[in-house]
C-alpha cells in the first residue's frame, strides 16, 4: 500500500503541474485484452491536452506514432514478457518510434507530456512536416518539459529541447540533442552519448557503458556526478572541456581519474576501479547492485552510494516490471446495486516499483 499510495501522489504531481489530466482511455492491439481503441495514433489523434493513455503490452507492436498533444502515455513496463490470466504474452517494444511534435491546424504540441513503462525503440524530432490520418505534423525541435520513468529508449534530433526529466530508465543511445538544464537520474545507458553541447545536462547516479569508439564525442557543459563508467571511450569525454565530472568511478580500461579531476576546477574526488566484478553483484547479466565491499559504497557527494541504486531514488530493483498498478482480483460482492447505488468488491493489487 505504501507504494501504490507514492505512485498515485507521484502521478497527481505530474499531472497537477500543467494542465489536469482530464480523460483516461485504454488502448491494446492484443485481441485477449479488450480497450477502447487498438490503434495507438487513433487514440492520440483523438485525446485531448491532458489526457492520460493506457497501453497494454502485446506481442504486436503499435507502429510509429506522432505525439502533437500533451499527452500521458502509460504503458506496462518494458519487461520481456507479462503475464495475463496466468499467460505469458512476449513482448516487443511497445513504440517503434515516438515523434514528438507540434499541430499546425490548432497549435498543441508535445511539450510537458509524460512517459511512463515503455518500450520505444526511438523517440525522435520530425525532419519536415508530414500528414498523419488527415493531421498535419511539424517538427518540434525545442520540446520542452517532458517526463519519462521506468522506460526503454534512444532519443536523436532534439536540437534545443530544454527542462526533460529521465528517471529509473534504460537508454540505448543520445545523439544530437541539447537537453537544455535537464535531469538524467538513476538511470542505465548502454549506447552512446554524443553531440550534447552546451546543454548544462545533470547525470546523476547513472551507469555508463558502452564500447563504441564514438561515445562522448562532441560533449560539453554537462555534469556527470555519482556514477559509474565502464567500457566507456571516455578519453572523448574529458578532452572536451566545460565538464563538472564529481565523485565518479571509472574503468581502467576507459579512462584515468586524475585527467577528470584535471579536466575542469569542478571536477573532482573520482578515481579507478580496475574490473567492474570488484563492483557490482553480476553486472555481466545485468545485477549492478553493489558487492559489500564495492569501492561505489558511499563514494558519492555526501556520503551516498555511486551508480543507479544510491541517492534518494535509486532504480527499481526488478526494472521492466508494470510501474502500474496489478489488480489480481477483482470480485463484486453486491451485483445487485441498490437505491443507494453502492458498488462492494474485494480487490488484490500489486506494484512493482
Amino acid at each position: 500500500m505504501k507504494n501504490f499510495t507514492k505512485f498515485l501522489s507521484l502521478v497527481a504531481l505530474l499531472f497537477c503541474t500543467s494542465n489536469l489530466f482530464a480523460d483516461s482511455f485504454t488502448v491494446s492491439n492484443n485481441p485477449a485484452i479488450p480497450a477502447q481503441f487498438t490503434d495507438l495514433q487513433v487514440a492520440i489523434d483523438q485525446a485531448n491536452d491532458g489526457d492520460t493513455l493506457y497501453i497494454s503490452n502485446s506481442s504486436t507492436i503499435y507502429g510509429s506514432v506522432h505525439l502533437g498533444k500533451q499527452l500521458a502515455l502509460i504503458g506496462e513496463g518494458y519487461d520481456p514478457t507479462t503475464v495475463y490470466n496466468g499467460s505469458a504474452v512476449t513482448n516487443n517494444n511497445n513504440i517503434s518510434t515516438l515523434y514528438l511534435t507540434e499541430i499546425t491546424a490548432d497549435g498543441t504540441d508535445s511539450d510537458g507530456s509524460v512517459i511512463i513503462g515503455l518500450g520505444i525503440s526511438t523517440i525522435n524530432n520530425l525532419s519536415s512536416s508530414i500528414i498523419v490520418n488527415g493531421i498535419t505534423h511539424i517538427p518540434n525541435p525545442d520540446v520542452a518539459n517532458v517526463y519519462i520513468s521506468d522506460s526503454k529508449f534512444s532519443i536523436y534530433n532534439f536540437v534545443n529541447d530544454s527542462f526533460w526529466t529521465i528517471v529509473h530508465s534504460e537508454i540505448g543511445s543520445i545523439n544530437d540533442c541539447s537537453f537544455i538544464n535537464s535531469n538524467i537520474s538513476n538511470c542505465l545507458v548502454v549506447g552512446t552519448i554524443q553531440d550534447i553541447q552546451d546543454a548544462g545536462t545533470t547525470f546523476d547516479h547513472c551507469i555508463f557503458r558502452s564500447s563504441i569508439s564514438t561515445n562522448f564525442n562532441f560533449v560539453t557543459n554537462i555534469t556527470i556526478i555519482n556514477s559509474i563508467l565502464f567500457d566507456d571511450h571516455t578519453s572523448n569525454f574529458y578532452s572536451n572541456g566545460l565538464v563538472t565530472f564529481q565523485n565518479n568511478i571509472i574503468d581502467t580500461t576507459a579512462g584515468i581519474a586524475d585527467n577528470f579531476n584535471q579536466s575542469t576546477p569542478a571536477s573532482e574526488n573520482n578515481f579507478n576501479f580496475s574490473s567492474p566484478s570488484v563492483v557490482f553483484v553480476d553486472y555481466t547479466n545485468g545485477d549492478y547492485n553493489l558487492l559489500p565491499d564495492s569501492p561505489a559504497i558511499g563514494a558519492g557527494v555526501g556520503g551516498v552510494d555511486i551508480g543507479i541504486y544510491g541517492g534518494n531514488n535509486p532504480f527499481p530493483e526488478n526494472a521492466g516490471a508494470p510501474p502500474t498498478p496489478q489488480f489480481n482480483i477483482f470480485e463484486i460482492v453486491n451485483p445487485n446495486v441498490g437505491q443507494d447505488c453502492e458498488i462492494k468488491f474485494n480487490s488484490e493489487a500489486t506494484i512493482n516499483n
